[in-house]
């Protein structure tokens, strides 16, 4: 695995929701990352990861050149924030439940 800054690849996340295509992205994204071993910080691999999916590289393209997103990422941060996120994982459930840190099975059933 490479270490990277995801901060690229999540930005691309939400072109990726956009367009319809959330779920095959972040599949692809950690495919990339855990199985692979590729540099999800790439740009180029991220837009040859985004258009595996059928979404246009041109267009992530576009939106690594420039700041797209970036203000929905600031958004979920003063969020996260806001309900105590410090760490990952953390999970909310149903808007109302929060369960923070690594957590066995049961914890969810």
């Amino acid at each position: 695995m490479i270490p990277t800054n995801s901060y690229d690849a999540l930005r691309l996340s939400y072109y990726a929701k956009e367009k319809g295509k959330i779920r095959e992205f972040m599949e692809r994204i950690l495919k990339a990352h855990f199985t692979d071993s590729l540099d999800i910080g790439d740009h180029a691999t991220l837009v040859q990861l985004t258009s595996e999916i059928g979404l246009d590289g041109n267009e992530a393209l576009d939106v690594l050149a420039n700041d797209k997103y970036s203000e929905n990422i600031a958004a979920d941060r003063a969020e996260g924030s806001k309900i105590g996120i410090q760490g990952v994982p953390f999970y909310v459930v149903n808007d109302r439940y929060v369960i923070s840190g690594a957590q066995p099975s049961e914890v969810f059933f």
